[in-house]
């Protein structure tokens, strides 16, 4: 197993071999798509008529209606993708410009699959519908109606948005924008995709498929999340209405929903298997979180060259923590802890709801996360200081501060490393939440507590300079006054030292000049012995 093949060959005949090579495009495991047995033809639906104005085709054959008999007349394509485009319409009866969803020409399609393919994107379309318009919310858009047009092949009309897709916008804004203003551009879409996400999962609705291409934002600042495709329910939907219950039965469940489905860079570890039974409201809060994680990093969260490798990375929970992703990026921690928490492989640790994705955006976007850690970190600084004195007194003249200081020293239960974390930790606060008012009041005790630890150390020049950053003048005074003392009595004992070393140097003098003395004694004493036993020697008869 390599790092391109995370899962192993065992795991990774698991995965589906029809996967598109591109691991950004939208997938669907048709193996698995229940519409063969269970499909519901849309019979019943209305036959809308359609005539395209001159050139809004490309010279393709056109319907043979006049714009007068026309329900819907087509002016231009503004979408196009696998087998659907949209066309910016004319809807006749109420003159009102809207989008019409259809499926392309099929006709270039083998004879011998056309009508099982035209048979798949009937129900795919109907699915579409259906789901979408139990959706009634400001961030998703409005389905009008469902209708066929004479070869039978579904039409959606939908609300018109102008606009550009968001993953458009977010590419060219990246390479020009500052991290800051890129992020106060893009996290407050985010938010509103979120909100959307959040509505869906309210009806029971999960969309599988959020991703930046996905969301169209207009021209005044609306945001709407789109292609509900692959969207099933993860709840019984029921109604006291015996039509809307009979349309509901067509929303696909986590019993019968195609799977694999979705964006391979994208998807959630539950995502990959045959079955959509591990599918819950925590797979979009997954997708929600890579979705961030691109804002932050501009890679996806299961980056790769292939949709096969892709697979195999969301199959294994294999997420690199943006800040390791992006060295070359500012992340910020919140958002890169944020999109973390989202990203967990395990769903029971990942976030439990859209709801609390929002609440993490919107924190770091009013500053309510900073201002909560800006406030945690001055508490445990608070605690910190306790231990010098009684409560938050800063009085570091007071006899009782001195000795616990002196006793801190003697014991060495603090050294410099303890007030310059201090410090460290003031600057981080005041970056979080400059508007913290204990940041004053706690860095005027750190100075005067390191300028006092300053003064018991003998460090009287770190002392003073401490002092100059300490604005109450009367603290200045006090810690002046402490250096002075500490000085002079400092110099006394020095003093003492000197006379000390200079008696100690007296006393061996004298001992060693009496230690001379009886030496030299001892040596004269010797000689007369030794003289009187020479001359005892010299009288002596050398016969006897």
């Amino acid at each position: 197993m390599d790092a391109l093949d995370p899962v192993g060959e065992k795991d990774a005949e698991q995965l589906p071999t029809d996967l598109p090579e591109d691991p950004v495009q939208t997938y669907s495991c048709q193996r698995a798509t229940p519409w063969r047995d269970q499909m519901t033809p849309p019979t019943g639906l209305p036959v809308w008529t359609t005539t395209r104005t001159a050139g809004g085709d490309g010279g393709r054959p056109g319907e043979q209606a006049s714009p007068a008999e026309s329900t819907f007349v087509l002016r231009e394509i503004v979408g196009q993708g696998g087998f659907g485009e949209v066309w910016e319409a004319v809807q006749v009866s109420l003159g009102r410009l809207v989008a019409v969803k259809r499926i392309q020409d099929l006709r270039y399609v083998e004879v011998q699959h056309r009508d099982e393919e035209l048979a798949m994107l009937e129900y795919q379309f109907r699915q579409e519908a259906i789901v979408t318009a139990q959706l009634d919310h400001p961030n998703i858009v409005p389905i009008y109606d469902l209708g066929i047009d004479g070869e039978r092949r579904p039409l959606l009309a939908m609300k018109m948005i102008r606009g550009k897709p968001w993953g458009d916008i977010i590419r060219e804004d990246a390479p020009y924008m500052q991290t800051e203003d890129f992020l106060n551009k893009h996290l407050p879409i985010l938010a509103d995709v979120a909100q959307a996400i959040a509505f869906a999962h309210s009806k029971g609705i999960v969309h599988r498929d959020i991703k930046p291409s996905q969301v169209m934002v207009g021209k005044f600042g609306e945001v709407l999340l789109t292609d509900w495709g692959l969207a099933l329910s993860v709840r019984k939907m029921s109604s006291d209405y015996q039509i809307l219950s009979r349309v509901a039965a067509d929303i696909p469940t986590t019993l019968n929903a195609s799977s694999p489905a979705g964006t391979p860079c994208l998807m959630a570890p539950e995502q990959t298997f045959s079955t959509a039974d591990r599918v819950t409201t925590r797979t979009d809060v997954y997708l929600l979180g890579g979705t961030l994680y691109f804002l932050l990093t501009g890679t996806y969260p299961h980056e790769a060259p292939t949709a096969i490798l892709s697979m195999k990375k969301a199959r294994a929970g294999m997420v690199q923590d943006p800040r390791e992703r992006a060295v070359d990026r500012i992340v910020p921690p919140e958002l890169a802890e944020l999109a973390m928490r989202a990203l967990q492989p395990d769903q029971a640790r990942r976030l439990a709801a859209a709801e609390h994705f929002i609440k993490g955006l919107n924190d770091y976007l009013t500053g309510a996360s900073g201002r909560r850690k800006s406030l945690d970190i001055t508490a445990r600084l608070e605690l910190k200081l306790q231990g010098f004195g009684k409560g938050n007194d800063s009085n570091m003249s007071g006899s009782h501060t001195r000795a616990v200081l002196r006793r801190h020293v003697g014991e060495g239960a603090i050294t410099y490393e303890f007030f310059a974390e201090c410090l460290s930790e003031l600057d981080q606060a005041a970056h979080l939440w400059p508007r913290n008012l204990k940041l004053g009041t706690l860095r005027e005790q750190v100075l005067v507590r390191y300028a006092g630890y300053a003064v018991e150390s003998g460090d009287f020049a770190l002392a003073r300079v401490l002092a100059q950053r300490i604005k109450d003048k009367h603290e200045v005074a006090l810690i002046e006054a402490d250096i002075a003392r500490a000085e002079a009595e400092q110099q006394r004992r020095r003093t003492r030292l000197s006379m000390a070393i200079a008696g100690a140097a007296l006393l061996a003098v004298l001992l060693i000049g009496g230690a001379l003395k009886n030496n030299l004694d001892l040596r004269a004493e010797n000689a007369r012995l030794l003289q009187q036993v020479q001359q005892q020697g010299a009288g002596a008869d050398p016969l006897e």
